[in-house]
């Protein structure tokens, strides 16, 4: 099982191996149900980051503004 985290732990071959193993490829009924495990963390994973940058972008932008002008004088971040 050490080895199966491991190979899914890398980026793109990962990916690729949970993506056939949770089709079911592989016959080992543990190895398919860990890959579709991993597949809805991931899934999870990237739906989380995408509602936390909205709402950084939204909720947040003059103080991401400030910020990055304090960190970069001379630039500014220009909204849409």
């Amino acid at each position: 099982m050490a080895v199966q985290l491991f190979l899914m732990n890398i980026p793109v071959i990962g990916l690729i191996l949970s993506i056939l193993w949770a089709c079911g490829v592989c016959r080992k009924i543990a190895r398919r149900s860990l890959a579709r495990a991993h597949l809805i963390l991931l899934v999870i994973g990237i739906l989380l980051l995408v509602a936390g940058a909205l709402v950084l972008r939204f909720c947040f932008t003059e103080e991401i503004t400030r910020i990055f002008e304090q960190a970069f004088p001379g630039y500014t971040i220009k909204w849409g």
